[in-house]
């Protein structure tokens, strides 16, 4: 969904315990001091994205007044929106000394920058078989307090217990899904020891061949991943209506070692396409891609079917009257719904069949089953998170280790993942995956409003602050780097349109010769890679970023954004969190950290 008004970019400032003036993001109006420091060239405020350019990122940071640039810009920019870190390869926005045991010695460019992910949080919380090979470690010291996801087998590691499993329980379903797969590709729901599970454990299983014979390989979409996830199908779950349904909500990460997360109190509920029922594929998996390619197949196999959002003769529930707080919204994550208006207009498109927002389903349980119900769900739910990040919060730690010092790399790292939660017919929340790059795509105003308020808030909790870029000249020399980058990959994607036949660009103007490019080209490569030694050097010669670690100053931090946390609620640390959890950190990397942390913070545990 694209936003209909754009507001003029105004920088506005909030203050906090612990740092000085630090930007206010806003989507929608919030109220702030228009005065702060003094944005000149070199402090001015940058971002730059090179993974999901999506609005509800761009638009929070242009109306705060940042500037975006060039996704392998030199400079160093106050906010990076990037793909997750690829641990011991050359990084641009890491600089990296040496490898030891695993661990890789990581330092930020710059102290004051923020950037999405912390190194290993994608190989061990956001990929399908990293995460639970890190709940099962927990799971086998600390027992069934982690028995949070339904049983699962990775392969081709577990492949022998699998097929005992499914040999013993021919009835019992499983869902196949590659273990980096995304939007419901490749999912396949199979009961027992059938031929189709058969041929994927034989491929898993089987030696990967040589280059030359990968040409070879079977075709088939379903076998192109060497490694797989089975799960244990959730039998019988939750159903609204009749129709299956997951939650996904959006937790942020501001610090791994100390932990320290919160959880979006707004989330999305997507529904199946159709009503539940045992091998039936689209009744069973819930991804809103899913949804979206069922509605086009009919559309194309009968033009005369409307939009699933547009219809009436088949609604996916009896809209009920939502609570006070939400008809009319006194903060961003309070959604406004198709169920907010006066008027039951099925016809508007911009209501989603497929999805409600959490407020909606929290109000359909209360309202059904009362509130004990859905208390108990929304803890239950905060406990399998939290239980899920302290289980991957081990690995993680030990590639956030920077240099000689043995300081951590936590005040620059922070994430924004994506929770996919599963209710059983006896209301116990189980995991199912999460996204270390959960997709912020809007569809809708609801869409709109949850996923860009998640991230606006986030925003706020980290109190991003103007920084001094060097000298006028490193500045200079870095801008015009960028610039050759970009007239470089111009004058490339000219000569690809060229030799297409085309004569035009995409705005109509006449493309030079490719005989004007072909000399041009040498002369503006030799002047980057000029112009990149000398960055390179200018870069080696500041010296390393130390952070001390301080628990007075970090509980001040924390006590700054739980201020600034808008919809999020914080779930670590909080009293009854560390009473329930403590435990579960003995021996961790983290431990005297955490121990430290909660004492500043008058927290104490057992």
């Amino acid at each position: 969904m694209r936003p209909t008004r754009v507001a003029a970019a105004v920088t506005r400032w909030k203050e906090g315990r612990r740092c000085p003036q630090s930007v206010l993001f806003d989507f929608q109006e919030k109220k702030g001091t228009i005065t702060g420091p003094t944005l000149t060239p070199l402090n001015r405020l940058l971002f730059k994205i090179s993974q999901g350019s999506y609005y509800a990122i761009r638009i929070p940071l242009l109306r705060s007044g940042f500037k975006r640039v060039q996704r392998d810009s030199c400079v160093p920019c106050n906010v990076v929106w990037r793909r997750p870190f690829s641990i011991g390869k050359n990084d641009p926005d890491l600089s990296e000394d040496a490898e030891d045991s695993g661990n890789v010695y990581l330092h930020p460019t710059h102290p004051q920058q923020w950037v999405n992910h912390f190194p290993g949080s994608f190989v061990h919380l956001g990929s399908k078989d990293g995460m639970y090979k890190c709940i099962r470690k927990m799971n086998k010291k600390f027992g069934s307090a982690f028995d949070i996801t339904p049983k699962t087998w990775v392969l081709p590691e577990d492949y022998q217990e699998l097929h005992n499993y499914l040999n013993s329980n021919p009835d019992k379903e499983v869902i196949l899904k590659p273990a980096r797969g995304s939007c419901g590709r490749d999912i396949e729901v199979v009961r027992g020891l059938n031929p189709k599970i058969l041929r994927l454990l034989t491929y898993a299983t089987a030696p990967s061949p040589p280059p030359e014979e990968q040409t070879q390989l079977p075709k088939k979409p379903r076998l192109r991943h060497r490694k797989w996830v089975v799960q244990s199908y959730i039998d019988p779950p939750s159903l609204i209506n009749e129709r299956k349904y997951d939650i996904r909500l959006y937790v942020a990460v501001t610090s791994i070692r100390p932990l320290v997360a919160y959880v979006f109190k707004e989330g999305l509920v997507r529904f199946a396409s159709e009503k539940y029922e045992t091998h039936n594929r689209l009744s069973q998996l819930t991804n809103s891609s899913l949804a979206r390619k069922r509605e086009a197949t009919l559309r194309k196999n009968d033009p005369s079917v409307v939009s699933m959002s547009e219809k009436t003769s088949e609604v996916l529930y009896e809209p009920v009257q939502p609570p006070p707080a939400l008809k009319e919204p006194k903060e961003a994550w309070q959604v406004t719904s198709r169920s907010d208006k006066a008027t039951n207009d099925d016809s508007d498109p911009s209501w989603p069949r497929f999805k409600w927002s959490l407020s909606e389903l929290k109000q359909h349980i209360e309202s059904n089953f009362g509130t004990e119900s859905w208390d108990s769900i929304w803890s239950g739910t905060k406990n399998v998170i939290l239980k899920s990040l302290i289980c991957s919060e081990r690995p993680i730690s030990k590639n956030l280790i920077t240099h000689d010092s043995g300081e951590v790399y936590t005040n620059q790292g922070f994430e924004l993942f994506g929770f996919d939660i599963m209710i059983d017919e006896n209301n116990k929340p189980s995991l199912i995956e999460v996204n270390c790059i959960p997709s912020l795509e809007s569809s809708s105003n609801m869409d709109w409003l949850v996923k860009c308020g998640s991230v606006t808030d986030l925003f706020n909790m980290l109190n991003i602050q103007p920084f001094t870029r060097g000298t006028a000249e490193d500045l200079a020399t870095r801008a015009t780097l960028d610039e050759h980058r970009e007239h470089i990959r111009t004058l490339e994607s000219h000569l690809i349109a060229i030799e297409k036949g085309e004569t035009c660009d995409k705005q109509g103007n006449p493309l030079p010769t490719a005989s004007y490019i072909n000399e041009s080209l040498p002369s503006l490569q030799s002047e980057v890679r000029r112009l990149s030694k000398i960055v390179a050097a200018s870069d080696a010669k500041k010296p390393k970023i130390n952070h001390p670690w301080d628990p007075q100053q970090f509980a001040l931090r924390i006590s700054d954004e739980v201020n600034n946390c808008g919809g999020y609620e914080p779930i670590f640390p909080t009293k009854e969190a560390i009473l329930e959890n403590a435990k579960f950190f003995e021996g961790s990397p983290s431990e005297s950290r955490n121990r430290e942390l909660w004492e500043a913070m008058g927290l104490k545990s057992v």
